[in-house]
């Protein structure tokens, strides 16, 4: 909750916005031009496990677009906190519609 209200603040306009599944799993939500941009702050602060980087992201176009985007400018000045690696499972990305494909 959190890194959203930071990277918004950041970024001067609302970008990323958050939800609950029925259960404890965070969902993000963020149009298609914001979507790298937002895993690379989630990844920055949530990375995988060393060596479970692969199949981390459903989506390894997006993971190596991420990987190559800035973050907005003072983001880091919001978001000060350490990378917590592991802390998320798995990153699903999927489009409005019937849910994850």
């Amino acid at each position: 909750i959190q890194l959203v209200h930071a990277f918004n603040d950041a970024a001067g306009e609302v970008r990323l916005g958050y939800t609950f599944d029925a259960g404890p799993n965070a969902v993000l939500l963020v149009q298609r031009q914001h979507a790298a941009q937002a895993l690379a702050a989630v990844l920055k602060h949530f990375p995988p496990p060393a060596g479970a980087e692969a199949g981390f992201v459903n989506r390894a176009e997006l993971s190596e677009l991420a990987a190559r985007t800035d973050l907005p400018p003072g983001f880091d000045a919001r978001f000060p906190m350490a990378p917590q690696p592991g802390a998320v499972r798995r990153i699903y990305h999927t489009r409005v519609g019937g849910g994850a494909a």
